[in-house]
């Protein structure tokens, strides 16, 4: 398979907390969600979240973190 230069995206590093299903999915828009989850203000604990369109893709993918991590997720 050839793809362009212009079409491939930098996956960060895998962690021990992402599963391979999980690696799957930041391809496609997951990278943004991944990282904002990454940056999430640990320091405000009992801080709620609200993940829109979280059942499936992406945004399933940022409440899984933010659950392991401890926060409480509203999806």
């Amino acid at each position: 398979m050839v793809v362009d230069k212009r079409r491939l995206a930098v996956c960060p590093r895998p962690s021990t907390s992402l599963t391979l299903e999980q690696l799957s999915l930041l391809p496609l828009c997951g990278i943004p969600s991944h990282r904002a989850v990454r940056t999430f203000d640990l320091e405000q604990r009992g801080a709620k979240a609200l993940v829109l369109e979280g059942h499936d893709g992406a945004g399933a993918l940022a409440v899984q973190e933010l659950v392991e991590q401890g926060e409480t997720v509203t999806v």
